[in-house]
């Protein structure tokens, strides 16, 4: 089953009108240099449905999307830009006291104990304090993973 391109969202990454493109009239030609310039790099759903979108071109494609794509040029300068950005916004905002070499492993099982290395259970979280919102999102999210999951 092949994914789609939702139409009325789309993919808006700051361009203007779209052009007809010989390969497909779904997605400008060539695709944009930089998307959404000045949104933030961790929350900006634009950012993250074009990342997904490039991923998703290699992964099944879309209906109507030619297949070609997923090796284009500017396809491929553009998913390693959003991805270089979002890679390097992670590591600022997880930027932290650096662990030394000889106790990487202790603090990977931490990290992976039943606690979750003290913070919360995603679960108990939903289950006890999660508004409409946030169960909402959850849903979105897993939905798309578990679907790549099942094929």
């Amino acid at each position: 089953m092949e994914a789609s391109v939702h139409r009325r969202r789309g993919i808006r990454l700051g361009v203007g009108k779209r052009q007809k493109c010989a390969r497909t009239s779904l997605l400008p030609c060539p695709p944009p240099a930089v998307p959404a310039p000045g949104a933030d790099t961790l929350t900006d759903d634009d950012r993250h449905l074009a990342l997904y979108a490039c991923y998703e071109l290699h992964y099944r494609g879309f209906a109507g999307v030619d297949d070609r794509w997923e090796r284009d040029a500017s396809v491929l300068r553009l998913t390693a830009l959003l991805e270089d950005s979002f890679e390097a916004a992670l590591r600022d905002e997880a930027a932290g006291v650096p662990v030394p070499p000889d106790a990487v492993h202790r603090s990977l099982q931490e990290l992976a104990a039943p606690d979750g290395g003290g913070g919360p259970s995603l679960s108990r979280y939903v289950a006890e304090q999660a508004d409409r919102e946030q169960v909402r999102e959850l849903a979105i999210h897993r939905s798309l993973y578990q679907r790549k999951e099942a094929d």
